[in-house]
């Protein structure tokens, strides 16, 4: 590799670049903000300038509107409203005349009757020339806006004549700008001989330029109006009491001007700077390079995702050991970020998680509605049509075995069977017609241990099958449903005795109570459940026996559910399911 391409010239060739890219990043930023503020101060002084002009205006027109509203208050002037037709007194034309200007300012003065109509007698001096408009009717002083005019602009002054309170003709005046020097001479003091005072209607028609007193307003157009805005730092505030507004421009190159030779001097300094820290590169850059080849190589482990790596320089109290512990301070916050990155991953990951077995669990509630839909259409078409045949064959099998004399074996097995099947099938139809029925629960204190006596009753337990049964002393009462309790506890030992008919089994039941909750566990010594059914078989229609359809678990969860309780299963430790009834422990009766 050639010297001219080694670090040692490298080093200051890109520190110069840098250097050079910050300086004009930093120059433009600077005197863009620079540029931004000059423009913002300079525009609140120009606001307050036009603020103070406009102010000044508002009161020359108030002080207008004032001496014409006297003279229209004047006897003699309302006295030739009163007498139209005859010509104006002296009195009158002298109140009059009282409007005229102190200046060169040319004004038209009319007085007119309630319909419009000029009086006669008005006084040639009064109207210098030109015929005279008929002015619309009005009841309080109007300003109308400014309209152009041959050699400039005018406007139109109008106060009503009052005859008690009765408006009985008006006083009007035709004005036209010609100058206005104690406004330029106000700017002028404010903010300098660079500001332009224009003057237009309020909405944005008829703009003029005041900036000569000796000569007649020039009014914009369009082209003037876009090359000015594009020049120019423009304000307007608008003239109190009147349709009009002030419009103070100042040049842009006036505003800029001393920025811009701050700026030339900015750059020759920067200049200078790059220079010299050129040449402190160079000198420095031969003392650097191992250094900046250590951390080169620290910097490409921290890429290869080792963030436990570190430069050695960090004891180092140069510049160089500045730049190491910086750097390790960079990858100290870049591990803190990858952790607190992996940490967010994790908690959206759990998030969604929750959300898909919500979105799971919401699936299957709309499957499991659907399907109690169809069993309470099957139950309402089938369910009864059953009991009655069932009820015929029961009967059936009681008389025979009361009108059969010392029946053979096979009779006895044979009617045993029969009396088996008409149960289960009793049994079926039962679940069927509970689980259309939406019966509210009759809940009433319930004694615990009775309840479980009358239940143990209703169920046929195979001889193979113990039964073991236990109630904690001082037992509370349960405030249920007992017909709907007691039918969940039928289906629980119904199947737990029926888990265990191929060899001797004990069925366990135990009532406890459980912080205010009576708990009733069912326990069978049979094959217990898959741990992947044991919310799956509290579905209706589903079943993992050859016999039954499936609905006795889902009608038992829904009346434990009515009762304010809860119904849950899981699988002993030695061998067998355990199904848990929890209800709601109630008081003394």
């Amino acid at each position: 590799m050639s010297d001219r391409l080694s670090l040692r010239w490298r080093i200051p060739a890109i520190i110069g670049l840098i250097l050079a890219v910050a300086m004009v990043t930093l120059s433009v930023l600077a005197y863009s903000a620079a540029k931004r503020s000059a423009i913002e101060a300079a525009t609140e002084r120009i606001d307050r300038a036009a603020d103070r002009v406009a102010e000044l205006s508002s009161t020359s027109m108030r002080a207008l509107l004032r001496r014409a509203d006297s003279v229209a208050s004047h006897p003699a002037v309302v006295n030739a409203l009163r007498n139209p037709g005859k010509p104006l007194t002296p009195e009158a034309h002298a109140a009059m005349r009282r409007l005229r200007p102190d200046t060169a300012q040319r004004v038209k003065i009319g007085l007119f009757d309630a319909q419009g109509r000029p009086v006669e007698g008005v006084a040639p001096e009064l109207v210098p020339e030109g015929p005279v408009e008929r002015p619309v009717p009005i009841d309080q002083p109007v300003i109308q806006p400014f309209r152009q005019v041959p050699g400039g602009i005018s406007f139109l002054v109008a106060v009503p004549v009052r005859d008690s309170g009765k408006v009985i003709g008006q006083l009007v005046q035709w004005r036209q700008v010609t100058r206005v020097t104690a406004s330029l001479r106000l700017l002028t003091d404010l903010i300098g001989r660079s500001a332009t005072l224009l003057i237009g209607n309020t909405d944005g028609s008829l703009v003029t330029e005041m900036s000569d007193t000796l000569r007649p307003p020039v009014i914009r157009d369009e082209a003037r109006t876009r090359q000015a805005l594009d020049a120019n730092v423009q304000v307007s505030s608008p003239i109190a009491g009147t349709p009009w507004s002030i419009l103070v421009e100042y040049p842009y190159a006036n505003i800029l001007g001393p920025l811009k030779v701050l700026s030339g001097q900015s750059i020759v300094i920067a200049v200078l700077v790059l220079v010299l820290a050129m040449l402190a590169a160079a000198l420095l850059s031969r003392g650097v390079t191992s250094s900046l080849a250590e951390l080169t190589t620290t910097a490409e482990f921290i890429a290869g995702g080792d963030l436990s790596r570190r430069p050695v320089e960090v004891g180092r109290r140069d510049e160089v050991g500045r730049l190491a512990r910086s750097f390790s301070a960079m990858a100290d916050s870049i591990r803190d970020s990858h952790d607190q990155l992996e940490r967010r991953i994790q908690a959206r990951t759990a998030d969604l998680q929750a959300a898909l077995t919500q979105l799971r669990d919401t699936q299957d509630e709309l499957l499991r509605k659907e399907k109690l839909a169809t069993i309470g259409q099957l139950a309402s078409s089938v369910g009864h049509e059953l009991r009655n045949p069932l009820g015929v064959m029961m009967n059936a099998v009681y008389i025979l075995e009361r009108n059969i004399d010392a029946p053979s074996p096979k009779t006895q097995e044979c009617l045993r069977l029969l009396n088996a099947q008409i149960k289960l099938s009793e049994r079926i139809v039962t679940d069927l017609l509970d689980s259309a029925r939406s019966k509210s629960a009759q809940r009433r204190l319930v004694d615990v241990p009775m309840l479980l006596a009358d239940q143990l009753q209703r169920v046929t337990v195979p001889p193979n099958v113990r039964v073991e049964l236990s109630v904690d002393k001082g037992l509370p009462k349960t405030h249920v449903d007992p017909d709907q309790v007691g039918q969940i506890l039928v289906n629980l030992l119904t199947n737990a005795a029926q888990a265990m008919t191929d060899k001797p089994g004990v069925l366990s039941v135990r009532a406890r109570n459980g912080q205010g909750r009576i708990r009733i566990d069912v326990r069978d010594n049979g094959p217990g459940v898959p741990v992947d059914l044991t919310e799956k078989i509290f579905e209706p229609l589903y079943t993992t026996k050859a016999r039954g359809i499936g609905l006795g678990l889902s009608v038992s969860r829904s009346l434990a559910v009515a009762n304010d309780g809860s119904l849950t299963v899981v699988n002993h430790p030695d061998g067998g399911a355990v199904f848990t009834l929890e209800l709601p422990a109630g008081g003394a009766e």
